[in-house]
């Protein structure tokens, strides 16, 4: 009996680790070219989403959508690696609807020997590298130890290698230190994701609790709550409607006005909006969406005059 459990086990953990495994031998082995791209994109989508996208010129489903952007060349637009590198998007930000709306910058580092030397004269603050997504280090107290090693580790992050996301592809690596926007000042604030359509606003992501339980509710631009959302759980409970929301919209319409389908990430208080930075490509389109009916209805937004 104990042998059989033992062997059961083995089977559930290799038949879980299989899908990584193969991501890895898979990222090897294909070129960094648009067809290597292609096949191991369309790989990812696969386990990510449990079925292989539509190849139809207009496919019908939201995810389906952003797969075909995110193979056809689409990324490789220079304003969109502009705006992908976390630095850089602030001037584009700065540039289009003001400074004001921007977080502060306070340092740069260009390379992990910049690292050690590193003193933070201001808190609380946040630390990322500019060429990656998701990783983030928040000082919110003079006592925190910093973690240089972490730091240092993500000047070998190559997020277009792992993910191949070709927006990624030509990005230097660096590491941010911002301004921390926040309530008090130690909480991590709500996003506010503003999914635009042709510069079109029409729906808006709020994400919770990010580094505790992840939560995730979606709502309209009059904020009616959507009934499903996406890779996350619902928070049970009604998000408040923003003060600022109909500023938010203002700005992401003009941020996004360049842009077929782009998310403008942002966060607001009772008198401010800053906003953190702009996403080509959601979840890298491996994301699902919780009800098989909201991917046909979040994917007619890509089309013009439909809304919610």
């Amino acid at each position: 009996m104990r042998v059989s459990h033992t062997i059961h086990s083995l089977h559930a953990h290799v038949k879980q680790r299989m899908p990584a495994l193969a991501s890895g031998a898979l990222r090897r082995l294909l070129p960094y070219n648009h067809w290597g791209d292609f096949a191991y994109a369309l790989w990812l989508y696969r386990v990510g989403q449990g079925r292989f996208p539509s190849l139809d010129s207009t496919p019908s489903r939201y995810s389906d959508r952003l797969f075909r952007m995110k193979v056809d060349g689409t990324l490789l637009n220079p304003l969109r690696q502009f705006i992908t590198d976390k630095e850089y998007v602030k001037y584009y930000i700065g540039s289009v609807v003001g400074w004001q709306h921007t977080t502060e910058t306070y340092r740069v580092l260009h390379g992990p020997d910049e690292v050690d030397g590193l003193e933070l004269e201001r808190l609380p603050c946040v630390l990322k590298p500019t060429h990656s997504s998701g990783p983030a280090m928040f000082i919110t107290d003079p006592m925190q130890t910093l973690d240089r090693e972490l730091m240092k580790s993500w000047f070998e992050i190559n997020y277009y290698k792992g993910i191949r996301e070709q927006n990624y592809k030509h990005l230097r690596p660096k590491v941010i230190v911002e301004e921390f926007f926040s309530k008090d000042g130690y909480t991590v604030p709500s996003d506010y994701k503003v999914f635009c359509f042709d510069g079109v606003p029409k729906f808006v992501q709020v994400d919770s609790d990010r580094h505790i339980f992840h939560t995730r509710n979606l709502y309209d631009t009059h904020w009616n709550r959507l009934p499903f959302t996406l890779h996350y759980p619902e928070k049970s409970e009604d998000i408040p409607r923003p003060t600022q929301l109909d500023k938010m919209l203002k700005i992401a319409a003009r941020l996004s006005h360049p842009f077929s389908f782009i998310r403008v990430d942002m966060y607001a208080n009772c008198s401010e909006v800053k906003v953190g930075e702009l996403t080509n490509c959601p979840g890298s389109a491996n994301e699902k969406v919780t009800l098989a009916t909201g991917e046909f209805t979040l994917g007619r937004l890509f089309e013009q005059g439909e809304y919610l």
